[in-house]
């Protein structure tokens, strides 16, 4: 009878403890999350932070756009007021998602979509998509549906719910470091300037565009790729947006048979009605001084191709 008892009472702290354990992880984890969707220095954040804006234009890519469009100087070329939406190294998934959050609270009224040449090939971008920034707004079924598809049902729903498990996952990218941007009140800005000061080696780009494993077409196409760029064209035919797609410039020209291949994929996608615009075979794109590698603008390549891009939509009006 006392061992029942005794046995009993062991039972009873144990579970005490192990709910006190619970408790405390889950206001930790509600505490860091709170952190992570306040914090004015994401990306993600702005979508919901940023008072509902109307924009002429809207730029979607990844680095090749981000470094090769200014903004500022497109909206002051064609009188249009103009969001980035690109950043460096994310492909057609995360594209295809911030898309959608950002026209379901904003809208615009043409989209400039990247073509990157190797955008819709499998394991082109290491990482194509920062689930981290996303799964403070998992209560979002937008964010859900979108982790589902590339990270899988399980470990979304692990994410949502089991308390600091994202927050021990992502601990370098999420969590404390949200309280310290809180704090110091950086506020980000789709709009600030590039980081493309570097002008590259003039040999060292030639052996770049050269290099077999770097043209399109070096690697096979990705099914969730091709899925979530025909998600982008139906984005922004549910909300009445004019698309003009772009197929950027690269140093040496995208006169190749690789690159008209590429681009031929893309037309194919796109269909008929919309607007396909590839960098004349100009001199600035077979000058050194306007890249920072064989795929990255630099300042001076970016300004010529984004007074290019302006003049391709004014000339649209």
């Amino acid at each position: 009878m006392k061992r029942d008892r005794g046995r009993n009472l062991r039972w009873r702290r144990t579970t005490l403890f192990l709910l006190f354990v619970w408790l405390c992880l889950t206001i930790n984890d509600g505490w860091l999350r709170l952190a992570a969707r306040r914090n004015p220095g994401s990306r993600v954040n702005w979508l919901f932070q940023h008072p509902s804006t109307h924009f002429d234009l809207a730029i979607l890519g990844s680095s090749m756009f981000k470094e090769g469009l200014d903004p500022f100087l497109l909206e002051q070329l064609t009188e249009k007021r103009t969001v980035q939406l690109a950043w460096g190294g994310r492909g057609l998934s995360e594209q295809a998602l911030y898309l959608e959050l950002f026209l379901a609270r904003h809208s615009c009224s043409t989209l400039i979509l990247e073509l990157h040449p190797r955008g819709l090939e499998l394991n082109v971008l290491p990482h194509p998509l920062d689930e981290f920034r996303y799964v403070a707004h998992l209560d979002q079924e937008i964010v859900r549906r979108h982790l589902r598809r590339s990270f899988g049902a399980l470990r979304t729903q692990v994410w949502r719910i089991v308390p600091m498990w994202a927050m021990a996952e992502f601990s370098t990218q999420i969590g404390w470091h949200d309280w310290l941007a809180l704090r110091r009140g950086v506020i980000f800005d789709p709009n600030a300037p590039a980081d493309n000061d570097h002008t590259g080696d003039a040999a060292i780009l030639v052996e770049q565009r050269r290099d077999p494993q770097r043209r399109p077409g070096a690697a096979e196409q990705s099914a969730l790729s091709l899925n979530c760029f025909e998600e982008i064209l139906l984005l922004c035919q549910q909300h009445d947006v004019h698309v003009v797609a772009v197929y950027p410039p690269v140093s040496q020209g995208s006169d190749t048979t690789e690159d008209r291949l590429s681009l031929d994929r893309y037309r194919q996608l796109l269909g008929e009605g919309v607007t396909v615009w590839a960098s004349p075979q100009a001199d600035f794109q077979f000058d050194p001084n306007n890249f920072q590698d064989a795929y990255h603008l630099n300042r001076s390549g970016s300004r010529v191709f984004t007074e290019q891009i302006a003049a391709a939509i004014s000339s649209e009006r």
